[in-house]
């Protein structure tokens, strides 16, 4: 499946007023999308990829789960042509908002999607939407999203890795545990709980970044009109260097300065920070 771009979604979502007047929504293979709810054999998935353009986006881990479980909440009397499609070939699972067609018009009364999976499930998935909240909690799979307007939950997720790029919303994990962290955002605010991050890079406009985080072996983290508040264990040590730009540097750590290299406690790996117009601000956890 072909991405939209993030321009791309950001044309559509500015027809997102309620209505779709000649809008484009085309997918190869259309002739074989099937229609509605279905369950799939873990066995036959080994990756999930998923294009919705408005309404919640809900996946999550289940204990109790054998198989992978699509559904959408909508209401009965929707057209098949406006109902979730899915297609799986090859081991690759494709979920769509709707049928392949063109001159998209039609007033959307509220979507959900669910995929609900098995908590031995760890195949990637991909999540491409233009106007939807997503909620992804108690998985182990790589995700890469791109949004375009919403807020993107992420609790408990057990990842290699995650790749975000958003435009308009709020990114917020709680207990994570993932390797590799790297997220692009527009007009937001990326936040953090109780977080395992080994590598992170964070690129940012107009947002602001605030992460309680255990101490990472990596992390490159560049703002512009937006604050860094970064909180670490009292027994943390590693080193960073900070560029700015009518921004300011406040930590509760001792630091030790040496050609522009700022030291905490007995040094360690060298991250990066940068800021234009926003400050870095480096707390002690309680």
């Amino acid at each position: 499946m072909k991405k939209l771009s993030v321009i791309g979604l950001f044309a559509l979502v500015l027809m997102l007023s309620g209505c779709f007047y000649h809008m484009n929504y085309v997918y190869p293979n259309s002739s074989l999308y099937l229609v509605g709810d279905q369950t799939f054999d873990i066995s036959q998935v080994d990756k999930i990829m998923i294009d919705w353009i408005s309404g919640d986006v809900e996946v999550q881990g289940l204990e109790t789960a054998t198989n992978i479980a699509v559904s959408e909440i909508i209401d009965a009397d929707t057209e098949d042509l406006y109902r979730m499609h899915y297609y799986l070939a090859d081991e690759v699972l494709f979920i769509r908002f709707a049928a392949s067609m063109s001159n998209f018009n039609h007033t959307f009364v509220t979507k959900k999607l669910i995929v609900a999976l098995p908590t031995t499930f760890d195949s990637p998935i991909e999540i491409n939407v233009v106007s939807s909240n997503i909620e992804i909690s108690d998985i182990k799979s790589e995700l890469m999203i791109d949004s375009v307007s919403g807020n993107i939950d992420i609790d408990r997720v057990a990842s290699l890795n995650c790749e975000i790029n958003q435009v308009s919303g709020a990114i917020n994990f709680v207990e994570p545990a993932i390797t590799y962290l790297n997220i692009d955002t527009v007009s937001g605010r990326v936040k953090a709980d109780q977080g395992g991050f080994a590598n992170i890079i964070i690129n940012a406009v107009s947002s602001q970044i605030e992460l309680d985080i255990v101490t990472p072996l990596q992390c490159s983290i560049e703002t512009v009109s937006g604050q860094i508040i970064l909180t670490f264990p009292s027994n943390s040590t590693f080193r960073f260097e900070y560029k700015k730009l009518a921004g300011k540097l406040n930590s509760e750590f001792p630091l030790i300065i040496n050609n522009d290299i700022y030291t905490v406690s007995a040094g360690g790996d060298l991250f990066h920070f940068e800021t234009v117009s926003g400050n870095l601000t480096l707390k002690i956890a309680e």
